[in-house]
Formats: structure tokens, C-alpha cells, sequence
């Protein structure tokens, strides 16, 4: 389901475009706007993509804002009610305020406030669910830079049946997994807001990484903790890794002010391989 969609190689941009979903049951994904070659959203007021879940139950991914080449921008995600849940080994039960495939995301929000996002893991998905409020991900060459992108839990849960793994909740994430030595972009700016619901989990403020290549810096990234309940086994302001070399993680923080926290958690403001300063 799409509000807009600009398909083919005109490098048309969506934006502007909405989609509410109240009742009922899709099986496929639910995208604010879509474009195959141009930006998703944008940065002039009123431009980015919005989806709006208040019921219903959905399988698949939800994205504010889905670019396959440009940037993706200004999107969000208001998941007020319903359930995403994903049983299918192949599914995609992830939410994104706005996706890039190696663009830059920037200033895309993901506010939970209400219903459940969840998953079951099975032998082929080990990753069934993660709330993303900017994701730049790229199985070849770059990604992109994160930067300002939000997720804000005030109600409502997020959680695996079953074994708690590699399941997360990103402000912003830039993620480079190809074989070509492509490095991931700066995180800089994205924030984790929880201030009630339930999280299952690990949390990331801002997080940087590539599986062959370098990854780039983690700047001013947080955590901010003041209610809700928290089965994590991880909480980062900023993480930056890669292969062949990882930027510094500088400025960084995790504040808990409230919320409980139901298993042994490790809080850290940054963390790099290469230098971290000032977390």
C-alpha cells in the first residue's frame, strides 16, 4: 500500500503523500511514499511522507518515506494502535521513519504511541523486527549519513516472542554491508526518546557500521530514558564499528530519569573502535 509512488528512471520525488490505516488485516507493505529514483519527502515544511497506523493488524514493513537512490527526508511513522507481527521467515517486520538505499536520511520520526510491533524468530529470520527512525542501508558501495532522526515510545511495545537477539530500536543508522569495502555515513543528531510503553531490545541513539569497509563518525547522538519498561540488553548514545576502520564517537549520552528495567542492562554514552571522546 502506498499514498504515492514515483516509479521508473524520471527521478521524480514523493512527497507530501499519506496513508491511514484503521482496520483490517494487509500482508504486504504500507509506505507513505515511494520513489524508485528521486528523494522521498523533504526538507521544506510539509513536504516528507506520513503513515498513521491506529488499528488492523499488518505482516510487513511500514516506511513514512521510501527512497531506492535518493535521499529520504522529513517522513514519519505515527503508530498509534494495532500490531505489526511477523511469523514468516522471509518477512520484513521492521518499521522505518524514512529508508534510504545510500542516501542520507535526516530529520525522519517514528513516534510509538500505542499498539505492538513484534515478531517470532525462526530459523531463516533472526531479525524479525526493528523500529528505525532513519535507516541509509547499502548492500553495495556507501551509505549515507543519519542525521536527526527520532523515534519517541510514549505508549505501547515493541518486542520478540521468544528469544531476545538482535532486534533494536535506531534514532538513525547508517549500514553498509556489501563485499565492496563500501564505508557507512556519519550519525550525528538521531535520538531515542522512551518515556513510556514496553521495549525489548537493544537501543541505539545513533549507530554507524560496515561489515567490509570503514565507518563513519558518532556525533552527538542520545538515549533518553524517563518512564516505560525496558527488557534491553544494550543501550548506546553512539556506536560507530566497521572493518577496516571506524570514526570517533564524540559527544554521545544516555540520560535515565525514570522507566524499569527488567534484565541486567549495559548503558553506554559512546563507544568506537577507534577514539571516543567527551560521551
Amino acid at each position: 500500500m502506498y499514498g504515492g509512488a514515483v516509479e521508473g528512471d524520471s527521478n521524480g520525488n514523493a512527497t507530501c503523500n499519506k496513508v491511514t490505516f484503521e482496520n483490517g488485516t494487509i500482508q504486504g507493505g504500507v509506505l507513505g511514499g515511494y520513489s524508485s529514483s528521486g528523494a522521498a519527502g523533504g526538507t521544506d515544511a510539509g513536504a516528507g511522507n506520513t503513515v498513521t497506523i491506529s488499528g488492523g493488524t499488518l505482516n510487513w514493513l511500514v516506511a513514512g518515506g521510501w527512497s531506492e537512490t535518493g535521499e529520504a527526508s522529513g517522513n514519519t511513522v505515527n503508530f498509534n494502535g494495532g500490531k505489526l507481527y511477523v511469523t514468516d521467515s522471509a518477512a520484513d517486520g521492521k518499521v522505518y521513519g524514512g529508508y534510504s538505499l545510500g542516501g542520507a536520511v535526516e530529520n525522519n520520526t517514528v513516534n510509538m504511541n500505542g499498539g505492538t510491533i513484534s515478531g517470532t524468530k525462526t530459523p531463516g529470520n533472526n531479525d524479525p523486527w526493528a523500529v528505525y527512525g532513519g535507516l541509509s542501508y547499502s548492500e553495495s558501495g556507501a551509505a549515507g549519513n543519519a542525521t536527526g532522526n527520532t523515534v519517541t515510545f510514549g505508549t505501547g511495545s515493541a518486542s520478540t516472542a521468544g528469544v531476545v537477539g538482535s532486534d533494536a530500536v535506531y534514532g538513525g543508522r547508517s549500514w553498509a554491508t556489501g563485499s565492496d569495502s563500501g564505508n557507512s555515513g556519519d550519525v550525528t543528531k538521531n535520538k531515542v526518546s522512551i518515556g513510556g510503553g514496553t521495549v525489548k531490545g537493544y537501543v541505539y541513539g545513533g549507530r554507524s557500521g560496515s561489515e567490509k569497509g570503514a565507518s563513519g563518525a558518532a556525533t552527538e547522538n542520545e538515549v533518553a530514558i524517563s518512564g516505560g519498561t525496558l527488557t534491553t540488553i544494550d543501550v548506546y548514545g553512539g556506536y560507530t564499528a566497521g572493518n577496516t576502520g571506524s570514526g570517533d564517537a564524540t559527544e554521545n549520552k544516555v540520560t535515565v530519569s525514570g522507566g524499569t528495567f527488567k534484565s541486567k542492562t549495559s548503558i553506554t554514552g559512546g563507544i568506537s573502535n577507534a577514539e571516543a571522546n567527551s560521551n
